[in-house]
C-alpha cells in the first residue's frame, strides 16, 4: 500500500469528524479503489451508520464484505451483524452452507 492511499484515507477520516461528509466519501472511496481495505470498512460504516449519506444497509453489506475478503476481522464481525435482506444474505451464504436434505 503506498503511502499516498494511507494519506487520503487519514484525511478522509479526519474531514468525517469534521462533518465534511462529501469530501470524506470522496477521499474514503479513492483509497478503496486503491485496495486500501481499511476505506473499504470505513465505508461499509459510513452507509450502515449513515454518515453523510442515506443509510443504505446493502451498500454497506458490500463495503464490509469485499473488505472481510481481504482479511479485515472486524469486517466479517460487521457483515454478520449488517441488517441484510434475506435474499441477499442468502445469495452469498448458499455457497457456503449448502442445503441439506432431510431423510
Amino acid at each position: 500500500m503506498t503511502q499516498a492511499t494511507i494519506d487520503t484515507f487519514n484525511l478522509g477520516l479526519r474531514l468525517q469528524a469534521a462533518k465534511n461528509y462529501d469530501k470524506a466519501l470522496q477521499l474514503l472511496q479513492m483509497a478503496a479503489d486503491n485496495g486500501y481495505a481499511l476505506a473499504l470498512h470505513r465505508l461499509g460504516d459510513t452507509f450502515l451508520f449513515a454518515m453523510g449519506v442515506e443509510k443504505n444497509d446493502t451498500k454497506a453489506f458490500s463495503y464490509y464484505n469485499r473488505a472481510a475478503g481481504i482479511g479485515i476481522i472486524s469486517s466479517s464481525y460487521s457483515v454478520n451483524k449488517c441488517q441484510h435482506s434475506v435474499d441477499s444474505v442468502a445469495d452469498v451464504a448458499l455457497p457456503i452452507f449448502p442445503a441439506t436434505s432431510s431423510a
